[in-house]
C-alpha cells in the first residue's frame, strides 16, 4: 500500500502492488504490471495540460485511473501516459470521466464529455 508519484526517471520494472498507486510525469525505462486493486493516479495540471508518465515497454493489468473530482475548463481531452504498448485494462474511478487508448494503443487519455446523463433506477 501507499504512493509513488515519479517525477524523474527510474530504469527497473515496476509492479504496482494491490493497494498501491502510481501518478507523476516521470519516465520509466522498462515495463509496469498493475495488479488487480492497484491504481494510476491523474494530476491534471491546467485546462491542457496533465502529468504524463512514459513508459519505454509495455504497461499491463487491471488498473483503476484515480481522477480528480474537480477539473477545469469544460470538453478536454487530457494526455495522461505513453507507452511501447497499453495493453492493461483502464477503468475511470468517476463516471464523469473516461479513459482510452489512441496511436495504436500507445497513448492513454483522459477525457470529459459535458452533457445531459440519464439515470434509471
Amino acid at each position: 500500500e501507499g504512493e509513488i508519484r515519479l517525477t524523474g526517471s527510474m530504469i527497473s520494472p515496476v509492479e504496482v502492488a494491490t493497494g498501491a498507486v502510481l501518478g507523476g510525469s516521470g519516465t520509466i525505462s522498462n515495463s509496469v504490471e498493475f495488479v488487480q486493486g492497484s491504481a494510476f493516479r491523474v494530476n491534471i495540471l491546467d485546462e491542457d495540460t496533465a502529468e504524463v508518465l512514459v513508459v519505454t515497454e509495455s504497461v499491463t493489468g487491471e488498473v483503476d485511473v484515480i481522477v480528480p473530482d474537480e477539473l477545469p475548463g469544460g470538453e478536454q481531452e487530457w494526455l495522461v501516459m505513453t507507452a511501447d504498448s497499453l495493453s492493461a485494462a483502464f477503468k475511470s474511478t468517476n463516471p464523469l470521466y473516461g479513459v482510452y487508448k489512441r496511436n495504436g494503443g500507445k497513448e492513454l487519455w483522459l477525457t470529459r464529455k459535458l452533457g445531459n446523463t440519464l439515470i434509471i433506477r
